[in-house]
């Protein structure tokens, strides 16, 4: 899977979308080091924040 670089918000934060080491097929958006989102591409409906 190829993810796209990160970028600098408007607000000087950076974003990017990483992938998930504890669940296989998972991505994470991250914003400065935090987690914020999480989404499983193989099971979309797999949702734990």
């Amino acid at each position: 899977m190829i993810l796209p670089p990160p970028v600098t918000l408007a607000s000087g934060r950076t974003a990017s979308i990483q992938k998930d080491r504890w669940v296989d097929g998972a991505i994470e958006l991250v914003i400065d080091g935090t987690p914020q989102s999480h989404v499983n591409l193989d099971d979309p409906s797999d949702l734990f924040f």
